[in-house]
């Protein structure tokens, strides 16, 4: 259908455009804006970032950026997500928030019987977020840039590897995470 290609052609041009002007760039994650705190839950398709919007909506007073696709910006010194028009399996419409939150830790998750956590290496993180980001390849410059600034993110965001039982108890373990 038109409406497809148009839709696929539209984050393409999003993406380019972020990276072409130095705005930012999309990550493939669920964006969680949690009181003042934001969360990225990122991978590849089916490790759970559905999931986690979808606990994290039913459980916990949060707002849902997008559970497929995030913009991650740079302001001075502090990260922020935003959410996109482009969602995952979770497409309650009403409940996906194009607004903002500080970006405060990402995680690389996948499904557990139990909830567990660990810090990454920097060479870990860089390399999970790159793997995890839409770059415009055909771009030199605009890659260069995604590829700075997903080291600055690397570097300055705690990034933890996140293993997961799908059910509520993984929020309050979230938060309590330094």
């Amino acid at each position: 259908k038109l409406t497809d290609i148009i839709y696929g052609f539209l984050q393409v041009l999003v993406i380019y455009y972020l990276a072409k002007h130095k705005l930012g760039i999309v990550v493939h994650s669920a964006g969680i804006r949690d009181k003042d705190a934001g969360y990225l839950f990122i991978g590849k398709s089916g490790v759970g970032k559905s999931t986690s919007a979808r606990i994290w909506d039913m459980h916990a007073k949060v707002r849902v950026l997008n559970d497929d696709r995030v913009i991650i910006r740079k302001e001075g010194r502090r990260f922020f997500i935003y959410g996109t028009p482009w969602h995952g399996d979770y497409s309650d419409y009403l409940k996906i928030s194009l607004e903002k939150a500080t970006l405060n830790k990402m995680f690389f998750i996948y499904h557990r019987e139990k909830n567990y956590a660990g810090k990454l290496s920097l060479r870990d993180n860089f390399n999970l977020l790159f793997q995890s980001s839409f770059s415009p390849f055909w771009d030199k410059e605009s890659l260069e840039f995604v590829s700075h600034f997903l080291l600055d993110a690397a570097m300055n965001v705690s990034c933890y590897h996140l293993g997961f039982k799908n059910d509520e108890k993984v929020i309050n373990y979230v938060r309590s995470l330094k």
